[in-house]
């Protein structure tokens, strides 16, 4: 078989279409929405576990982005690496569920990677972080997302060996 550029792979993949499929590409898409699910969860609940540690500033509800700034600068920087942590852990936790659930390699994990980067942004955008946070959380993710997909896809593997 001569070699295929990715998009004729992609466009004989797109023509002809069957059932098997369609049930693949939703396991693959129920698998990354439980990571997500479970990614978030993670994350969450070792950011409470961070707010019960370090609490929030009493007065966060100011209206000034300068002054929730200024308030935000008196939190300790231990505070933002268990929130680091957090979403380590959950980028990590929903994309290792996501490879095992789809059962179709690493790149569940990827995408649940992806999603969840996304909605820390989201967070990051809405609530004023130091530079290093942000420059920091990006490829910790990556790499977490990476590694998740590597030890998922192992450990099916060695699943799958088992059984035959």
């Amino acid at each position: 078989m001569a070699k295929q550029s990715m998009l004729i792979r992609l466009r004989n993949w797109f023509t002809d279409w069957s059932e098997d499929k369609t049930r693949a590409v939703l396991n693959v898409t129920l698998a990354v929405l439980t990571g997500l699910l479970l990614g978030l969860v993670l994350d969450t609940v070792f950011r409470q576990i961070g707010n019960y540690i370090f609490p929030p500033p009493p007065t966060f509800d100011m209206a000034s982005p300068e002054d929730i700034r200024t308030l935000l600068d008196t939190v300790p920087a231990d505070a933002y690496i268990i929130k680091l942590v957090s979403w380590t852990l959950g980028t990590f936790g929903g994309g290792y569920i996501a490879v095992r659930m789809a059962r179709t390699g690493a790149f569940p994990a990827w995408l649940t990677g992806i999603l969840l980067v996304a909605s820390y942004m989201i967070h990051m955008s809405i609530i004023p972080h130091p530079n290093w946070v942000v420059m920091i959380c990006l490829p910790l993710c990556a790499v977490s997302a990476y590694g998740a997909g590597l030890l998922g896809n192992y450990v099916t593997l060695m699943r799958l060996r088992q059984t035959a």
